[in-house]
């Protein structure tokens, strides 16, 4: 047994020396954020993100406006401890899935000398792959160079057709952007398990055979070994006093109550608000999400919503210019006699009254 395990041991050495060097890029949750075309005048909508020690969960919706590129991303900014530098060789390794099939767009941008200029994030070099995502969780092996400069961003920064150069060994942004028309109106939920470039060194493809045989070699010769061993022992090679490991369950991400609060928080604003869109959203059957909440805040949905506005609106009242009229839109309310009602429900005056009773108590303790 002393030599199978020499040679295991040259087998496993030989398999490390030649694999190849991962650069994790999902493991700094700091430097990872979610972004929409708002900025741009759109109104798609990215809801949330949460980054986990498995994977990154991302809740998004396209939206078609008056904006005629509509668009979501992720992105992962590179800092100082981060690996820069790559190859066309190197492998570009993603797993993920999605609820809606279709095309998200893997973007490189790279810093190039002479035309890179400080916060001007388009100037640097763009380079873009387009992986179809299903939902069925899959793994995509791309090398690098399968990358391709946009032609949209060669007309953009007046480079010449022919430039097709990457910038690989200078990466200061990668990002996935969906972008995916086919996707438009459709809640998504996103989930991508790993996001890595994969080093390889120079002799992996030679020796790459060799370690297969290898590998396959001493697979044969461990089972035969085991076999006549079993036999021989007359018993099963397990101790008595090994316990059997069980798969232990995944332990959530952030718990559903969490998770509904913190995105009714976010979006109380939207005059259209249902159960059911907050449900679609986040994964819930309606009666599921009517439970969760008549668990946690038993006056139910629509009075956690007036809830969160009329204290939005005390503020707004106290705080800023805005007319009632205009205070009303803002909080998600369809007309300001709605609004006036929910708050005197609530606050035992109108919003009017309350403003005047407001200014004036500030204006008391300003006298001297």
């Amino acid at each position: 047994m002393r030599y199978i395990n020499a040679f295991v041991i040259i087998v496993l050495l030989t398999v490390l020396v030649n694999t190849a060097t991962a650069v994790r890029f999902t493991d700094n949750k700091e430097s990872w954020y979610h972004f929409d075309d708002s900025f741009s005048g759109g109104i798609s909508k990215s809801y949330q993100m949460h980054v986990s020690d498995t994977m990154i969960q991302w809740i998004y919706e396209i939206k078609q406006g008056q904006y005629l590129w509509p668009y979501v991303g992720l992105s992962r900014e590179l800092n100082e401890s981060d690996p820069h530098s790559f190859s066309p060789q190197d492998t570009f390794v993603v797993e993920m899935k999605s609820n809606h099939t279709g095309k998200f767009v893997f973007k490189i941008s790279s810093f190039e000398p002479g035309r890179t200029l400080p916060n001007d994030p388009m100037s640097c070099r763009i380079s873009e792959l387009a992986v179809t995502v299903t939902p069925v969780r899959q793994r995509f092996t791309f090398p690098l160079e399968k990358f391709a400069v946009p032609d949209w961003w060669k007309e953009q920064q007046n480079v010449i057709p022919e430039d097709n150069r990457l910038f690989l060994d200078s990466i200061c942004l990668l990002q996935v952007i969906g972008n995916d028309k086919g996707r438009i109106n459709c809640v998504d939920t996103f989930e991508m398990y790993s996001f890595e470039i994969r080093k390889y060194k120079a002799n992996t493809e030679k020796s790459s055979l060799w370690i297969l045989i290898l590998v396959l070699t001493i697979t044969v010769i461990a089972a035969l070994v085991l076999f006549i061993w079993k036999k021989r022992a007359g018993k099963d090679l397990v101790s008595p006093g090994i316990r059997e490991l069980r798969p232990q369950p995944q332990v959530a991400l952030q718990s559903d109550w969490n998770r509904t609060l913190e995105f009714i928080e976010k979006n109380y604003t939207d005059g259209e608000l249902s159960i059911g869109k907050v449900a679609n959203v986040l994964g819930f059957s309606d009666s599921k999400l009517s439970r969760l909440i008549s668990e946690n805040y038993p006056d139910g949905f629509r009075a956690l919503v007036h809830e969160l506005r009329i204290k939005e609106g005390k503020r707004l009242l106290g705080e800023s210019k805005m007319n009632i009229a205009e205070i009303a839109f803002t909080l998600g309310y369809a007309t300001p006699s709605h609004f006036n009602r929910e708050f005197k429900k609530r606050i035992g005056v109108s919003p009017g009254v309350f403003r005047k009773g407001t200014l004036e108590s500030t204006e008391k303790r300003i006298s001297p």
